[in-house]
């Protein structure tokens, strides 16, 4: 329904619902191409936080049949592997097996399964994977044994996991530490170096390469900051608490999982439900304290994926008392309604606005400037579509700009002139609203194009800046080049400015 929606909206033309795919794209191109990891060829830049979806999909393009579609033969793949997890965990806690399409119906609706399919990030896959690894965790928990032939194989899984996102450290470190308070040392060991041997290579790789550690999605999008008061952080251990409150369907599934737990302790049964829900339980707060929540529903996908098997052991707990019975049901149409249902305006306008703005700027700059320097805020169709190098002032594939943000908070015009002026940029493309302060003076704003319907772009409105070419060159380029782009985009033009 979103993807035909947007198909509409998007007047019969294809866009993913936000740009980040289109950097996971040229990223796997890239390395399959050029041997290069990062948004630009022969350029390396730690632009993704997924390590091993950027490697499956170069290998597509390795074999010569990489493209739009790699993405949703992945994401299709990946999410019959998230019913497949979801099947065997929930089956590991011993529910009834009739009412696994009733379970399975939900999963799809609430996660949702089919919105974050369709997003064609790498959210299923490691949806797949982490369920996976916490069932089997939780199995190997509940048997109280010390078993490092399981502890190899679970190692494997969650190497993979976190590859896929570095949100698996949360599981990690809960396990690994379950691990020591036990005295299983010799397991812990082995099971922190297999799961962290994959991460620890690439950041070796990209400290090599004059980047940080970690990727630079990671810190962007983490908690980080300027400020390196110690208070500062340990706040953070009670973030979660007020997450729960800014997004009820993650304050939900605490809750579920919270509740699960609280039922096991109680009846003194550790069991595989309990040590699944106690896990799912400390990677919630982990990921509500220290990681994001939101946009388009996709980073704490996994979370409420969690949430659902441990809902199988309070379904089974209210199916007991007719009095209860119908509590399941809402709890589901609670979820549903603040989870799924929101999600759909988001997914059908996003396809538009990705096709109406950043699509079009990535076809501006194949036109005009396929092979030079210039400034951008999105990067992803830009690095997909063109061969343009670029200064993102985000951050995502420029690890200057990055370290500026954590030392300072934000970036400047100085920094900007400079990166710009070292690198002989042409043009920039950019958001400029008033919460910005780092385009220099002395570039000249020529035309700007504001999209309808904004729910996805970071901003309605994008500005054309000449850099080093003459202004009226520009303003002549972009008004040529808006005369075939889609009529719900307005076009202003800023002469006074040359």
């Amino acid at each position: 329904m979103e993807f035909y929606g947007g198909y509409l909206l998007a007047g019969l033309n294809f866009a993913f619902p936000m740009d980040d795919p289109y950097i996971h794209l040229a990223m796997g191109k890239n390395l399959a191409l050029n041997g290069s990891w990062g948004p630009m060829a022969d350029t390396f830049n730690s632009s993704s936080s997924s390590l091993l979806y950027t490697l499956i999909i170069s290998i597509f393009f390795f074999l010569g049949i990489g493209g739009i579609s790699t993405l949703f033969i992945i994401n299709i793949i990946s999410s019959l592997g998230c019913l497949f997890a979801f099947e065997k965990a929930i089956k590991a806690m011993n529910f009834n097996p009739d009412r696994y399409i009733v379970l399975a119906f939900s999963f799809v609706m609430i996660v949702p399964l089919y919105h974050i399919a369709y997003l064609s990030m790498e959210h299923t896959l490691h949806i797949w994977l982490i369920l996976s690894g916490v069932t089997r965790a939780a199995k190997y928990l509940s048997q109280n044994k010390n078993y490092t032939k399981t502890i190899i194989s679970l190692s494997v899984i969650t190497s993979f996991a976190t590859m896929a996102r570095y949100e698996s450290l949360f599981f990690a470190l809960i396990f690994g530490l379950i691990l020591l308070y036990r005295k299983q040392f010799k397991n812990a060991i082995i099971f922190g170096i297999i799961t962290l041997i994959p991460i620890a290579i690439f950041g070796y790789i990209s400290v090599l390469n004059g980047e940080s550690f970690l990727p630079n999605s990671v810190l962007i999008k983490g908690v980080r900051s300027g400020d390196t008061d110690l208070i500062y952080y340990l706040k953070y251990l009670f973030r979660w608490a007020k997450t729960m409150i800014e997004f009820p369907d993650y304050g939900l599934a605490v809750l579920v999982i919270l509740s699960s737990v609280i039922w096991k302790i109680k009846d003194k049964v550790f069991d595989v439900s309990y040590w699944f829900s106690f896990i799912a339980l400390a990677v919630l707060i982990l990921h509500g304290s220290f990681a994001k929540i939101g946009w388009l529903a996709r980073y704490e996908a996994y979370l409420i994926a969690l949430s659902l098997v441990s809902f199988t052991f309070i379904c089974d707990k209210f199916k007991k008392d007719k009095r209860t019975f119908i509590l399941s049901f809402v709890i589901i149409a609670i979820f549903i309604g603040i989870r799924t249902f929101p999600s759909t305006f988001d997914y059908r306008y996003g396809m538009q606005n990705i096709y109406n703005q950043q699509y079009q700027m990535s076809q501006f700059i194949k036109e005009y400037y396929n092979d030079s320097e210039i400034v951008l805020n999105d990067i992803g169709t830009t690095s997909y579509y063109t061969n343009a190098k670029y200064i993102d002032v985000w951050g995502l594939a420029n690890y200057e700009i990055v370290d500026y943000k954590l030392k300072n908070g934000s970036i400047n015009q100085d920094l900007v002139a400079r990166l710009a002026y070292d690198r002989n940029s042409k043009i920039a493309i950019i958001y400029n609203e008033n919460s910005f302060d780092y385009v220099p003076s002395e570039w000249k704003k020529v035309a700007s194009w504001t999209i309808e319907n904004r729910q996805v772009s970071n901003f309605a409105t994008v500005y054309f800046y000449a850099i080093n070419v003459p202004a009226s060159e520009l303003l002549e380029q972009v008004a040529m080049f808006s005369k075939n782009i889609p009529s719900e985009i307005q076009v202003e033009y800023f002469k006074e400015k040359e």
